[in-house]
């Protein structure tokens, strides 16, 4: 019909991109997105409470049957199969060396699947607290007082309802071999 009159017809492609176009911020001098927001999942380990960010974890799964594997370092537990793949599980509690603390019983034990380095990994936590979210800016950086090791295992600390929660660095607790 646009051709009857003497119109261009436009592709769907040329429609796409001038829709594009029109939605794309061309001014360069905005202000930066202040209202980002990150998004954790916060459990219980050992009585402390850490969180990993929601982008870095995969699925949580109810505690399921470990197989030991033997000749390990003592923070893996062994491995599972979730949905025909063989999954290693390693105990947050002495990857981070902590100490202390009762272990909830395995009904209330959760394995977090998080997206390791190379291929996902279960991480065994006590207790779930739950997903919250909060703008970008409330996170703080690890403590000064910290050693270099240490703060690699830490992304930022958040407080939450009064309390401090540690966010784990996912690639650092994931990588096998380094304790």
């Amino acid at each position: 019909m646009d051709a009857e009159k003497g119109g261009a017809v436009k592709t769907s492609e040329e429609k796409n991109r001038a829709v594009s176009d029109n939605s794309t911020n061309t001014n360069k001098n905005e202000e930066p997105d202040m209202t980002a927001e990150v998004e954790i999942l916060a459990f219980k380990i050992a009585n402390e409470e850490y969180a990993v960010k929601i982008t870095e974890l995969q699925e949580i799964i109810r505690y399921q049957r470990i197989t030991i594997v033997p000749c390990t370092p003592l923070y893996v537990l062994g491995v599972t199969s979730l949905r025909g793949k063989i999954i290693p599980v390693i105990d947050l509690k002495i990857r981070l060396g902590l100490n202390g603390g009762v272990e909830a019983k395995q009904k209330k034990q959760k394995i977090l699947i998080l997206s390791g380095n190379k291929e996902p990994l279960g991480a065994l936590v006590s207790l779930i607290l739950g997903v919250f979210r909060l703008p970008a800016s409330e996170l703080l950086p690890p403590p000064p007082t910290l050693t270099e090791e240490e703060k690699n295992y830490i992304d930022g600390i958040v407080k939450i309802k009064n309390r401090f929660i540690s966010i784990l660095n996912v690639n650092a607790i994931t990588r096998m071999g380094a304790l």
